[in-house]
């Protein structure tokens, strides 16, 4: 998911298993990567490009449905 709030770019990557520790547990370096190559993409198209403001947050859910979101999770 990519949302926009007060200027700022937030990609959020979902993860459900039975707790939030293994939903942690399933975002491994590879794919940490992987969603950084694709946020530097998605921002060198808008007007500040690489200056624009964004952070990767992690949305981990339960078997319960809860949810707990990561804020800035993945830091460069």
């Amino acid at each position: 998911l990519v949302v926009e709030k007060n200027g700022t770019i937030i990609v959020i990557e979902v993860k459900k298993s039975r707790s939030f520790a293994r939903a942690a547990e399933q975002l491994s370096p590879r794919q940490q990567a992987r969603i950084w190559d694709s946020a530097a993409d998605y921002v060198g198209h808008m007007p500040l490009g690489q200056r624009t403001d964004i952070r990767v947050d992690v949305a981990l859910l339960d078997c319960h449905g809860d949810l707990r979101v990561l804020e800035n999770a993945l830091c460069a």
